[in-house]
């Protein structure tokens, strides 16, 4: 069964950086970042593969580029995961199907809906601040 994959990454995407997926079968690198497949940007943050599968799967996409060294010709430096609790499932059914995903987000919305927006912050002082009788003001508009 071939799937045709598409994944649309909703930030920027350096131009010597690429998107790549990764997950449980040999064909996808049996979870090794190094050997993952490398997607094909066809336009400003969308990014597509074809694979063929015989058995279902689980997947993650991460982002990473490859810097040369002394040592080897390329050396993988992955900069984001996609962040899930659990990996992406596709699940085989025979029939050939075109799917697109979103990186970062995970069915209705995104993983990171439980983070509140708003944030309190507490400081603790120590010392006692409280004022002295001589200098409380009770008219504020001449000060």
């Amino acid at each position: 069964m071939s799937i045709n994959l598409s994944v649309s990454v909703p930030f920027p995407v350096l131009e010597d950086q690429f998107v790549f997926i990764t997950g449980s079968s040999i064909d996808l690198g049996s979870w090794n970042a190094r050997k993952a497949l490398k997607l094909k940007k066809v336009k400003d943050g969308l990014w597509v593969k074809k694979i063929y599968l015989s058995n279902s799967i689980n997947f993650i996409y991460f982002i990473g580029t490859y810097i040369k060294t002394e040592n080897a010709n390329k050396n993988l430096v992955i900069f984001k995961w996609e962040e899930f609790f659990k990996p992406r499932c596709l699940t085989y059914n025979g029939l050939n199907q075109a799917l697109h995903y979103v990186f970062g987000e995970e069915g209705e919305g995104n993983v990171d809906n439980f983070v509140k927006k708003e944030y309190q912050v507490a400081f603790r002082i120590p010392g006692n601040l409280c004022w002295k009788r001589g200098m409380e003001v009770d008219n504020f508009e001449n000060v």
